[in-house]
């Protein structure tokens, strides 16, 4: 397998929350896209979510579990979840809901 290969079979997936936010997170400076404040959540091995207001084009990042309650129109909520797809599914390696044991890819299920 090519690194390529390797890459696109790990890399991340998000569970994205519209209009919602939660409270604890940080706000990271200097980014001015939404993939910018996603890449900045993939590369940091604390981040476990992250929340671009695209109003105000900011970006903030969670490092604990987060509960997405709160109405916002104007910010999305992206929660990582870290792992590699395999012949049956994704073996997660990282993520906040505990309960997730394997995701089935959609050829899987």
């Amino acid at each position: 397998m090519t690194t390529a290969e390797m890459r696109d079979k790990c890399s991340p997936r998000w569970i994205v929350y519209h209009n919602l936010h939660a409270v604890g997170a940080q706000q990271l400076g200097g980014l001015t896209t939404q993939q910018e404040c996603l890449q900045a959540c993939v590369n940091s091995s604390l981040c476990t979510a992250a929340e671009w207001d695209r109003r105000l084009r900011q970006c903030w990042l969670h490092a604990t579990d987060s509960q997405y309650n709160y109405d916002s129109y104007d910010i999305t909520a992206f929660e990582i979840v870290r792992g590699c797809e395999t012949e049956s599914g994704i073996i997660i390696l990282h993520s906040l809901r505990s309960v997730i044991v394997t995701v089935y890819s959609v050829s899987t299920v």
